[in-house]
């Protein structure tokens, strides 16, 4: 039986938030994103953007960061992203195979 990927059919499933259901199906519910695309693998799963992006404003005009401060932040993040992404990360890069 094939699985009802309507939009209707998905949100029924996960709260409507444009962050939401990406991150869920990546983390909480692979079994159920393996279900849904047998044909694929979730090969690796990034996460990243720990202060730096909510601080400077993301794509928005204005920023609570000097750039300085973070050009700097920007370095610590980085070395930290491998152990504190999965926990504080705002930002998810996913990577599909075909199997």
């Amino acid at each position: 039986m094939t699985p009802d990927l309507s939009p209707e059919a998905v949100l029924a499933l996960y709260p409507p938030h444009a962050d939401t259901i990406p991150t869920l199906l990546a983390s909480r519910d692979r079994a159920r994103l393996a279900a849904l695309l047998p044909s694929l693998r979730l090969a690796r799963t990034d996460w990243f953007s720990l202060w730096v992006y909510p601080l400077s404003g993301g794509f928005k005009s204005w920023s609570l960061l000097p750039d300085r401060a973070g050009q700097a932040l920007l370095l610590l993040e980085r070395k930290l992203e491998p152990a504190l992404g999965w926990l504080c990360g705002f930002r998810l890069l996913t990577v599909m195979e075909r199997v």
